[in-house]
C-alpha cells in the first residue's frame, strides 16, 4: 500500500476508476439538507413569535399614560 493511499482515496481501487457516490454520501447529504430546511423553518417560527410578542409589548406600553 502507498503512503499516500489512504490521503488520496484509492485504497483497494485502481487509480483510473472513478469515485462512485456511495449510500452513506447520499444519506449524509439528505440529512444535512433536511436538518438545514428544519432549521430555517424554526428560526423563522421562533422570530415570529419574538415579533408578535414585540408587538403587544409596544402596544401595551404605547397605551400607558406618561
Amino acid at each position: 500500500m502507498k503512503a499516500n493511499s489512504y490521503l488520496t482515496g484509492s485504497i483497494g481501487r485502481k487509480q483510473s476508476e472513478p469515485l462512485a457516490p456511495s449510500k452513506q454520501f447520499n444519506l449524509a447529504i439528505w440529512t444535512a439538507f433536511l436538518l438545514t430546511i428544519e432549521m430555517i423553518t424554526f428560526a423563522f417560527a421562533s422570530d415570529w413569535v419574538i415579533y408578535q410578542e414585540q408587538l403587544e409589548a409596544f402596544r401595551e406600553i404605547k397605551g400607558q399614560p406618561d
